[in-house]
């Protein structure tokens, strides 16, 4: 699980998978979205399939590394889920 902030930052949602192009209607751009509830949502248009997989890395390497933070200072613990925002380009 990960938190995702779109593109046009109007949505953050708690995603547990992401598709590349299938089944969202994109016209000219690749789009990186999930279905969420049913319905398709786009988080990001990117102008190659290319740039659109290197997002799709980026978006891998931070499930891989953390997702969470969580620590304890002085007797407090303290967990954050650490949230990954679309790039424009």
């Amino acid at each position: 699980m990960i938190i995702i902030r779109s593109q046009d930052k109007m949505e953050l949602l708690e995603v547990k998978g992401v598709i590349l192009g299938r089944g969202i209607v994109s016209g000219e751009n690749e789009v990186i979205g999930i279905t969420y509830w049913g319905s398709e949502i786009s988080l990001g248009k990117y102008k190659s399939k290319d740039r659109a997989m290197k997002v799709l890395d980026l978006i891998h390497k931070q499930i891989e590394t953390e997702t969470t933070s969580d620590k304890v200072f002085n007797g407090v613990r303290t967990v954050r889920n650490r949230v990954f925002s679309m790039p424009r380009e």
